[in-house]
């Protein structure tokens, strides 16, 4: 996405920064590793934010942050008992005095790249990576419902939460109308207090399309990721 935007304004900061080993460790034993396995992601996203803050390109498009760590990952994880209530509420801790000391960690805004579990894994099964090997179709149902409760546009997730609304009429004048009807901002009780009424930009990769074959689709979503940095 970065490379299709103007390569002087963004910069992608991508998950790959992060050793296999750690990852092949986690899922190989997941209750015994969760929690040490989500503080070294808070480190390492931290070690990001300081290494590409002083950069001259104003735009970092990361393909995780903190914040879906915390409201996904994490989540996922103590649901399934592999982070114990003593292990999430010490996390909650650091993390909460962390971001509030280092704003430089909230985004401006959340792009939802939506898909459902079945075609990720597809997705996962094509690209082969070996520290994948391990996460099962359950996991990623998982991890999907935690998303849809966190950024999908009303009725989300399999509770009907009502955790996105839609922006003013003044904000909505200012969104371009390719995703006028696509940026919500996220709100409710369960959101990080520092996430509040942050924009959100939903958009359906569900269709199996090859990104890296089909230029006219790739043109359709950089434009309206570009649209979005615009606004935000």
């Amino acid at each position: 996405m970065a490379k299709a935007l103007r390569k002087e304004d963004a910069i992608m900061l991508e998950i790959h920064f992060f050793p296999s080993l750690e990852q092949d460790v986690f899922y190989s034993e997941p209750q015994r590793y969760a929690y040490t396995f989500q503080n070294y992601m808070f480190v390492t996203r931290l070690m990001q934010e300081k290494e590409f803050t002083s950069g001259v390109k104003p735009l970092r498009l990361m393909e995780r942050s903190v914040f879906s760590d915390r409201m996904v990952f994490v989540r996922a994880v103590h649901e399934a008992k592999w982070m114990n209530e003593m292990e999430i509420s010490i996390y909650d801790c650091w993390f909460d005095h962390v971001v509030s000391a280092l704003p430089g960690v909230v985004p401006d805004g959340f792009i939802y790249l939506r898909a459902i579990p079945d075609t990720c894994h597809k997705r996962m099964m094509l690209r082969k990576r070996a520290e994948e090997g391990g996460v099962s179709l359950k996991y990623l149902q998982d991890l999907h419902e935690k998303h849809e409760s966190w950024l999908l546009p009303f009725d989300s997730g399999n509770h009907g939460v009502l955790s996105v609304s839609k922006p003013s009429l003044q904000m909505d004048n200012s969104l371009h109308p390719d995703i006028k009807d696509r940026v919500f901002y996220l709100e409710m009780n369960h959101m990080h207090s520092s996430i509040q009424k942050v924009p959100a930009l939903f958009l359906d990769c569900e269709p199996n399309i090859d990104f890296s074959r089909d230029i006219e689709a790739k043109r359709q979503y950089t434009r309206k990721v570009a649209e979005f940095f615009e606004f935000v």
